[in-house]
């Protein structure tokens, strides 16, 4: 009895030193490799997403102490890597209740024209062209920062309706002739007048001259240009005729506010809405 129990141990030390040098050997193999592992790897990688999925992981759970993710980033109640706040939900509101309120008041209809001119609309650029007795008049301005209260459209209201905001864009006429010389005339509406010229507001002129020059070809920053305020006034009067025979007159500047005015609305409900996706996104 006593050999047999001799014996039995004696298999039972063989066996428990046998299981050591396995583990030992695992052990190295483990660390072999860890130290071989290129942490940008897809392998690596996909480590984190199970350290991070635990359910996944064979049913294994890899607790937080030793490497695994306790949950995903609070930032967003959806679980996806964007950033939801508070104030981003009420901008998006806001936005959305202010971009009904301003189709509601846009102007029906497509965008104004203006009388035998082309028009050409990109974002806030618009270009009106024509051809006429062998010149090429193009007139051309930016909506961008050129709205104005309208304090005349409440005219004849009562005192609590709101003023109309309308653009008042400045703008370029160029004249190209045949020779391919242009004349550039850089104008603005004058859009104020002093107490004293109210009488005489029928007799003045809907838009300035702010500047002249010619070039052949392509402008550049080389070509000499006159301003309006040191210009003789003779000469003044002349080029605001010669503007009016070509059809550039305060008929024609009306229209272009009017047109100017739609596309500024139409480009303000645009980036609403792109701002109201950037909340939401």
């Amino acid at each position: 009895m006593a050999f047999n129990v001799s014996k039995v141990a004696y298999r039972l030390l063989t066996n428990i030193g046998k299981t050591s040098l396995c583990i030992s050997a695992s052990n190295r193999l483990v660390y072999k490799s860890f130290n071989n592992v290129n942490t940008s790897s897809r392998a690596f990688t996909r480590s984190l997403w199970y350290a991070i999925n635990p359910t996944m992981n064979g049913g294994v759970s890899v607790p937080p102490e030793i490497g695994g993710i306790s949950g995903h980033s609070k930032l967003c109640a959806c679980g996806c890597a964007g950033m939801h706040t508070e104030g981003d939900k009420e901008l998006a509101q806001f936005l959305e209740d202010e971009i009904k309120l301003e189709k509601k008041n846009q102007t029906k209809g497509e965008a104004q024209e203006v009388d035998d001119f082309t028009k050409s609309v990109s974002g806030s650029t618009v270009s009106l062209s024509k051809n006429d007795n062998g010149e090429k008049i193009v007139v051309s301005f930016n909506v961008n920062h050129s709205v104005e209260a309208d304090e005349g459209s409440a005219e004849g209201e009562n005192e609590d309706a709101e003023s109309l905001m309308r653009s008042y864009p400045d703008f370029n006429v160029e004249i190209t002739k045949e020779s391919q010389q242009t004349l550039s005339l850089r104008c603005s509406f004058s859009t104020e007048l002093n107490e004293g010229e109210a009488e005489d507001q029928q007799e003045e002129d809907t838009f300035i001259i702010d500047e002249v020059s010619i070039y052949k070809d392509t402008a550049t920053d080389k070509v000499y240009t006159v301003g309006s305020e040191v210009m003789d006034g003779d000469l003044y009067d002349l080029l605001m005729n010669m503007l009016e025979e070509r059809g550039i007159d305060d008929a024609f500047t009306d229209q272009l506010c009017d047109l100017a005015t739609s596309v500024e609305h139409s480009q303000y409900i645009q980036f609403l809405q792109n701002l109201k996706d950037i909340a939401k996104s």
